[in-house]
């Protein structure tokens, strides 16, 4: 996938090579040593496996040294990360659901298909626990269930193509900072982490929320790189579906302007100025109480002390929240 001249030497090829085999091989080795009872090395693999595990490290290390031999063209390098990630979280969904917060997602879903997404907005924070969320994952997952019924593998499919988006945005995010192969490398990283595949295949809020936040930091830099009201326009729109899959979510998109100001003279366009303060007019006061047009499940007397203090500029306690 990456040009001969700008293909790494033999020499570390050949140690990237090894480090994979060895890292897999040396876990499976070590797993006695590990005597976590919650997620142990022991339940990954099972005493037979050292050969069939060797023989696929050996197999998917020459198929990347196969697939480095035949550079693809910029147009096909976005299919082969889309495909090739979505591929790899379709082997994951028979994966059960360990994690609880589950539940809370699939009953709020089920909800939404039994009967409007009106009913989770009003009732949300109140009637229905809001916990860290924000409802645009349940409505989604409800709008799926509402469209092709109450399973699961429909919104496995769902988490499946919104982690292809965000393999692929992080390829054209590396592009855009730096160069192709910047780009391809970290999409490659991002790809190859355990535990973000294992998050892919569970009915969660994680996979959606980082697909919109990657998606909204992708759309600000095209605004800072292009300018023009097109671009101005779509950031927002990238930004605002981030603002309502998590409610952390608002902290590391008010700070995304600094990440990026430091590399202004290499993106900024004469007009991008305007872009950075329209991409960016969602942000602030996003962290007050009273723009959620939600319940926030807490007493009238909380809420108003908690505004109180974020008005102020003191941020409340973790504990208040």
């Amino acid at each position: 996938m990456v040009s001969r001249e700008a293909a790494a030497p033999a020499p570390l090829m050949l140690l990237a090579s090894l480090l994979a085999l060895a890292t897999m091989l040396t876990l499976f080795v070590l797993r006695p040593l590990d005597d976590n009872r919650l997620t142990s090395w022991h339940w990954v693999f099972a005493p037979t496996d050292g050969g069939r595990l060797a023989f696929w490290l050996v197999l998917a290390v020459l198929a990347a040294h196969l697939a480095g031999a035949f550079p693809l063209r910029w147009s096909q390098r976005g299919a082969f990360l889309g495909a090739g990630a979505f591929g790899v979280s379709m082997l994951l969904w028979p994966t059960p659901e360990v994690i609880l917060d589950a539940a809370r997602h699939f009953g709020q879903a089920k909800g939404i298909g039994l009967h409007a997404p009106a009913t989770l907005l009003q009732g949300w924070g109140a009637e229905i626990p809001a916990w860290t969320d924000l409802p645009l994952v349940p409505v989604l997952y409800g709008s799926l269930f509402a469209l092709f019924g109450e399973t699961r593998a429909v919104l496995q499919a769902l988490n499946s193509l919104l982690f292809a988006g965000t393999v692929v945005l992080t390829w054209q995010i590396g592009r855009t900072l730096w160069r192709e192969e910047v780009g391809l490398m970290a999409a490659a990283l991002l790809l190859g982490m355990p535990y973000l595949l294992v998050q892919v295949p569970l009915t969660l809020a994680d996979v959606p929320t980082m697909f919109f936040v990657t998606l909204a930091t992708f759309a600000t830099l095209v605004a800072l790189r292009r300018g023009g009201w097109a671009a101005v326009a779509v950031a927002p729109a990238g930004i605002g579906p981030a603002f309502f899959a998590a409610l952390r979510i608002s902290m590391v998109l008010s700070i995304s302007a600094l990440v990026i100001l430091p590399l202004s003279p290499y993106l900024m366009s004469p007009r991008a100025s305007m872009a950075m303060a329209a991409s960016m007019m969602p942000i602030p006061g996003t962290d007050t109480m009273d723009v959620l047009p939600f319940h926030s499940g807490l007493s009238s007397s909380d809420q108003l002390s908690i505004l109180r203090l974020t008005k102020s500029g003191r941020m409340p306690k973790v504990s208040a929240l």
